[in-house]
């Protein structure tokens, strides 16, 4: 990974899409299935360390945060968006996190 501009990053811990969060489990755990919860949280914890080192490494600028109980696309507050989550099962209940991200967000717009 060659990063060339500063990288501000935002990881529900419920995020279960495969690809950009390197994530095992493709589905959103259900309060029985233990394991996976397990296996999902430290596949997210672990795609967000490995993303934090190689940042850290390239000396750019840059920011990792988790946000417990978020799912992916949790600052998508659109009407369709809310809605596909809700039908997959993925959390959607934390207007808090989507308030701390947008206002980091908007911090980093103003500093880069």
């Amino acid at each position: 990974m060659e990063a060339k501009t500063s990288i501000q990053a935002h990881f529900g811990e419920f995020d279960s899409f495969v690809g950009f969060s390197d994530v095992t489990v493709t589905v959103p755990p259900k309060k029985k299935q233990k394991k996976e919860l397990i296996l999902l949280n430290l596949s997210i914890f672990h795609a967000a360390k490995a993303l934090e080192e190689k940042l850290k490494a390239s000396g750019i600028p840059y920011e990792v945060h988790m946000f417990p109980g978020s799912a992916h696309a949790f600052m998508n507050r659109s009407p369709g968006c809310v809605k596909r989550r809700k039908g997959m099962g993925m959390p959607d209940e934390d207007a808090a996190a989507v308030e701390l991200t947008w206002s980091r967000f908007r911090s980093w717009m103003t500093r880069f």
